[in-house]
């Protein structure tokens, strides 16, 4: 993802195109909201044990990395190319989430904390 995003980036400011460079402006929105909705679902899943939630935010996060390969599928193919193995693991990982919900009843287990 990182080295990704500074390949689009630094494609995008080495290009005389304004279209590009206006490509670019979204596709770093669309970066950093990829990372706040990556780093939102370990604390829904694990932290809250909440799996029907994270499993929103991984449709929600999903949603986003596509609009991010579409981006960068005109701007930036090597950029897209980097984001295809995310892509198949966040598939992967929505089967996973899935798997947990419906073998738990949609809400994980609170363990008692011995102290």
């Amino acid at each position: 993802m990182g080295y990704a995003s500074h390949h689009a980036t630094t494609t995008a400011s080495q290009s005389f195109s304004l279209a590009v460079r206006d490509t670019n402006s979204t596709a770093q929105t669309l970066y950093t909201t990829q990372l706040a909705l990556n780093f939102l679902w370990m604390p829904l899943f694990f932290r809250l044990g909440r799996p029907a939630v994270a499993l929103g935010d991984l449709a929600l996060l999903a949603g986003n990395v596509g609009a991010l390969m579409v981006n960068w599928w005109s701007a930036d193919r090597t950029a897209f190319w980097c984001l295809v193995p995310y892509a198949a693991w966040l598939g992967y990982a929505a089967y996973l989430n899935t798997g947990v919900g419906m073998l738990n009843g949609w809400t994980l287990p609170k363990k008692e904390r011995s102290e």
